[in-house]
């Protein structure tokens, strides 16, 4: 039982240490993400002149995506809220671009 016993508190150990990562005061998941080998570069170069790591940049976007209603949603929205507009006809797309 003492055996049992060790090789669980091992295995959280060994979890808990690879797994998580204390960033900023706070402890963080580690996952595992996909991508091109190429897009993955270009991306770490530019991160690299931003000041910034890729793993900083991930987790600045999972706020905003958290936080913020999807785009979709943010213009269905907008949409609903001026549907009382009505421009007097239907513009064709030389009418649209004209400035």
């Amino acid at each position: 039982m003492q055996y049992k016993r060790n090789s669980l508190s091992a295995l959280f150990k060994h979890y808990y240490s690879v797994h998580y990562n204390s960033v900023n005061g706070g402890y963080m998941k580690n996952i595992t993400l996909s991508a091109n080998e190429r897009m993955i570069r270009l991306a770490r170069e530019k991160a690299y002149k931003n000041k910034k790591t890729l793993n900083a940049l991930f987790r600045e976007w999972l706020t905003r995506y958290v936080k913020n209603e999807s785009y979709a949603s943010n213009y269905s929205n907008i949409m609903q809220k001026l549907k009382y507009v009505n421009a007097g006809k239907h513009f064709n797309r030389d009418e649209l671009n004209e400035r």
